[in-house]
């Protein structure tokens, strides 16, 4: 039996499936391919589990292919999304009896209501650049402080307090809101906060959460900074 070299180690799942699944010998052109780290959005047509894994054969648009993902309870007609994978060209399940002529293992995949760490929303990005006129409150930390000291308040409570210019409700469980006070370091104007609470756009807030650094939620949403969970103490119109 030849043995199957992953050439490049994305996802580790797939050495853990070539184990698993114990294929047979592959033909010689058999490819591996890595997709680009863009995000889709895919209907479930059908799904069969083999093992630790469930294969699903979903629509993407116009186009129709099979998927395999760690075994998870999917339905017909759900929708999903992704980012990351890898193509197998090829690809033989013994435990199916089937050999796909491609298929991509997922590596992280969400659905509506259990995201993982992508995020299917381009919208939660910094707003534009807006005059603000700061009412501040004593022991309030401003943006400009916050992203020049972001290493000695990481992990800490901290109240912040600005005008909210932008606000992206319930996504993955949260609200993300955007916020401004007037100052800035280095360009950075403008700071991200999850919440539980709803605020409006336009409206000045004052709120109080955990700060967090360098923070990865997957599909290129990277953050130096950001308050977390916060609540909100106060909202002015």
């Amino acid at each position: 039996m030849k043995k199957l070299i992953l050439l490049v180690p994305v996802i580790l799942l797939i050495s853990l499936s070539a184990c698993s699944e114990n294929p047979k010998d592959k033909p010689e052109t058999e490819k591996q391919i890595n997709t680009p780290s863009t995000i889709h959005e895919v209907i479930v047509n059908e799904k069969m589990d083999a093992g630790t894994y469930t294969y699903i054969n979903v629509t993407e648009k116009d186009r129709t292919y099979w998927i395999a993902v760690t075994k998870m309870e999917v339905n017909k007609g759900d929708t999903l999304f992704y980012s990351q994978s890898m193509e197998m060209k090829n690809f033989e399940s013994q435990a199916l009896n089937k050999t796909f002529d491609s298929i991509l293992f997922i590596d992280k995949i969400s659905t509506p209501d259990k995201p993982a760490s992508i995020v299917p929303h381009p919208q939660i990005k910094p707003s534009e650049k807006t005059v603000v006129k700061a009412k501040r409150q004593k022991g309030s930390i401003t943006i400009k402080d916050l992203f020049a000291n972001k290493n000695s308040y990481k992990g800490k409570m901290i109240i912040v307090e600005g005008k909210v210019t932008k606000l992206n409700k319930e996504i993955m469980h949260r609200n993300w809101i955007h916020i401004q006070d007037g100052t800035n370091f280095n360009g950075d104007y403008d700071l991200l906060i999850t919440s539980n609470d709803l605020v409006t756009v336009g409206s000045y807030v004052i709120m109080e959460g955990v700060v967090a650094t360098d923070k990865d939620f997957g599909a290129g949403y990277k953050y130096p900074i950001l308050v977390e969970n916060a609540i909100l103490i106060r909202k002015n119109k």
